[in-house]
């Protein structure tokens, strides 16, 4: 059933519900004319029907069935805070607000007119295999935007995929971010079609999904709109049977040429490799698929790389580790010296402070919304040996070639920007404080990229001083060789403690009237910006939000850099 009727007015007036657009397992979605904006857009909100039958059926009963959609509709209210930062052509466009109606969350997303690609299926039959690789090529870079923000979509499927109906462009739709799913929870979300598209391990209910999750389902996907004429869309020996058993059964997946003899060999054989059983054996990034499939993309250039990524509690113990992975470019400054360049996705976030978080200063505030376009920045703020090869000095106090670079100024800083960028033909800066603080929180809200705290045995910090519930530790009284430390979720390391870094802004005392995008704040002023905190810094000062400054003609021993590129590493 659904929950709102046409004419229903929504969020005191503003929205006016038009027409219901479909319902699926967890959610309904409904048609509205928004009069704020003066168009039409899409509303989401729980389905609740489906939810207590759900709840009926496991436990026999709906007595707590009040907490359970209070779970629920915390794991929807976190999904909508996620995609609202998205901002990618092939994604469909969340909006940054939640309101509630009649006790349920509602997120607003612009309304794509257009037909999903079942319904294309339907009425149509297949794509032709350039049709296709056309559609899945929009949708891995969709995917590979996700990735790199460390999410995946975990249900990938034709239904899933609209072609907007002005332009015929390839847009991605309903996430299940939030979603943790059992094998029976799965068969029972919509129909029997789903598992044709979940990958063996999805049936596992595990927690540490790679991006292969996807892969597999954006293959079965290519398979079904090139290959499959009629539903059931079961690129499978038996419509009973599904990824799990079948890897099982040591069975094998048919080839779409089989159903299709107008596949090219290099397209079947990049399905069935996508489509690989066991998650290892399938490509591990979007970038890597493609090269199978003989797609060239915008990343295909690019390098990626794995890591591990810890998550603390107010105590600074680990309570969670997992592993993500980053596209990167290496940057050739001669004799052997190379500068690794990490790419980081487009976005919004909240940059400064809330009012409740410990040490916080008056300069974090007031928090304001950002947002910023894709950069590429250092994986490691600028080492001894990288700024040797560009400048031919080494000034630093705590001499190792791996260890950060300090003792420059901000000026000094400008001018190995200035020379890099003369020597590679691309465009490198400090970064600004938006830019800085965006790459440092790599998606968390914590005061630290880690959590709710550190340990000396996570950041080199001035270990005598302690923050939440962390305990004292280790005070090192100089630098450490960067990477000693875990990453953040972008894969940048040593973003709090070690040495300052400069950004390009001047100093300012707070953010008002701070813009909404990246561009630095620069003035005739010489106080500039310093981020991250260093080895003599306390934990509360290296913080996330944490801004600090200097004279732009001072050096200190505490202090260096890192450099950011925009766009030129994919030229």
């Amino acid at each position: 059933m659904a929950y709102f009727t046409p004419g229903q007015l929504l969020k005191k007036g503003q929205y006016e519900i038009i027409d219901t657009l479909g319902q699926g397992g967890f959610g309904i979605t409904y048609l509205a004319q928004d009069h704020k904006r003066k168009k039409e857009v899409a509303i989401k909100s729980l389905n609740v029907s489906f939810l207590k039958q759900r709840y009926r059926d496991k436990y026999g009963n709906t007595e707590d069935f009040g907490e359970f959609l209070a779970q629920e509709q915390d794991k929807f209210n976190t999904e909508a805070m996620v995609l609202a930062t998205f901002d990618h052509p092939h994604i469909v466009k969340v909006y940054p607000e939640l309101f509630q109606e009649n006790g349920l969350s509602c997120m607003v997303m612009e309304y794509v007119k257009g037909k999903n690609l079942e319904q294309y299926l339907y009425a149509n039959g297949v794509f032709s295999e350039s049709a296709g690789l056309g559609i899945i090529k929009g949708i891995g870079e969709a995917l590979s935007y996700i990735h790199s923000r460390n999410y995946l979509h975990r249900d990938i499927k034709p239904a899933n995929i609209l072609l907007r109906e002005e332009d015929n462009k390839a847009i991605l739709i309903d996430f299940g971010l939030a979603r943790e799913v059992n094998f029976a929870e799965l068969m029972s979300l919509t129909n029997a079609k789903t598992p044709v598209f979940a990958p063996p391990e999805q049936f596992e209910n595990r927690s540490n999904f790679t991006p292969a999750l996807d892969i597999y389902a954006l293959a079965a996907t290519l398979y079904v709109i090139i290959a499959v004429h009629e539903p059931p869309f079961i690129p499978l020996p038996s419509p009973y049977l599904n990824a799990k058993i079948m890897l099982d059964m040591k069975m094998a997946i048919e080839p779409p040429q089989k159903y299709n003899s107008a596949i090219s060999q290099k397209v079947n054989d990049a399905i069935l490799k996508g489509m690989e059983l066991d998650y290892q054996n399938r490509p591990q990034s979007i970038t890597e698929w493609f090269r199978f499939l003989g797609i060239q993309s915008q990343n295909n250039h690019l390098k990626t790389f794995t890591f591990e990524v810890v998550t603390t509690n107010a105590k600074g113990s680990i309570i969670n580790k997992r592993n993500h992975s980053a596209n990167y470019f290496v940057e050739d400054l001669g004799n052997g010296v190379m500068l690794e360049m990490v790419e980081i996705p487009a976005g919004t976030f909240y940059m400064g402070s809330p009012e409740d978080e410990a040490k916080r200063l008056d300069s974090e505030s007031p928090q304001h919304q950002v947002n910023v376009p894709s950069f590429f920045i250092g994986k490691y703020s600028l080492t001894q040996v990288q700024y040797q090869a560009i400048m031919r000095n080494n000034p630093a106090r705590f001499k190792g070639a791996n260890r950060p670079i300090e003792c420059v100024s901000w000026n000094d800083a400008v001018v190995f920007c200035q020379e890099l960028s003369q020597k590679t033909g691309k465009n490198y800066k400090l970064p600004s404080e938006a830019q800085w603080e965006y790459a440092c929180r790599a998606g968390t809200t914590t005061p630290f990229y880690f959590g709710e705290s550190i340990t000396s045995d996570l950041v080199n910090y001035n270990g005598e001083y302690v923050y939440a519930a962390a305990p004292k530790g280790q005070y090192r009284k100089q630098t450490t060789d960067v990477g000693t430390f875990p990453p953040n979720a972008f894969g940048l390391y040593d973003m709090h403690g070690n040495v300052c870094e400069w950004c390009e802004d001047d100093w300012q005392e707070n953010y008002i009237n701070a813009p909404i995008n990246v561009p630095a704040l620069i003035s005739l002023i010489n106080i500039k910006l310093l981020r991250g905190g260093s080895w003599d810094y306390s934990p509360g000062n290296c913080r996330s939000a944490c801004p600090g400054s200097g004279s732009l003609g001072n050096y200190r021993d505490f202090v260096g850099f890192r450099v950011v590129c925009s766009g030129a590493a994919r030229t």
